[in-house]
């Protein structure tokens, strides 16, 4: 079972490797740039030449192409990914049939009437029509 721990930025998991594996494959986007993003790791990683065992460089220079294959949505230092994403990514385990559990730490948000009648600006500022209702319609959002 994937634990998920929901925070105002942040999300953080937890589970079995193999379980994790589905998860984290949908926190990751196939990047159309991987050819240029792969030749840049390579070269900055030019000391692999220094390697002398030619298996274990080929298998290094094999990784560094492997991760260069995806844009990731996710730290897998600190085993996260950004809150905003979790939506999605319920709606994936829940369509691949994959158990989990949310604890949901989220704050929740304050439901505000805002009703803007008149607005002014504090400082001497040149308040022209349109400004005053941009700045309302943002504030209404």
């Amino acid at each position: 079972m994937i634990r998920l721990y929901a925070y105002d930025s942040q999300t953080f998991y937890e589970g079995a490797k193999w379980e994790l594996d589905n998860l984290l494959q949908f926190l990751r986007v196939e990047d159309k740039k991987q050819f240029y993003k792969a030749k840049f790791l390579l070269r900055k990683f030019a000391y692999f030449r220094s390697i002398d065992d030619e298996e274990e460089r080929t298998k290094k220079i094999e990784q560094i192409r492997e991760q260069a294959k995806y844009i990731r949505f996710y730290d897998g230092r600190s085993k996260s990914f950004l809150t905003g994403l979790l939506p999605r990514v319920l709606k994936k385990l829940k369509k691949n049939h994959i158990k989990f559990r949310l604890e949901d730490n989220r704050s929740l948000i304050p439901d505000f009437d805002l009703k803007f009648n008149r607005f002014s600006f504090k400082d001497r500022v040149e308040d022209r029509p349109e400004q005053i209702d941009v700045v309302k319609a943002a504030l209404e959002k």
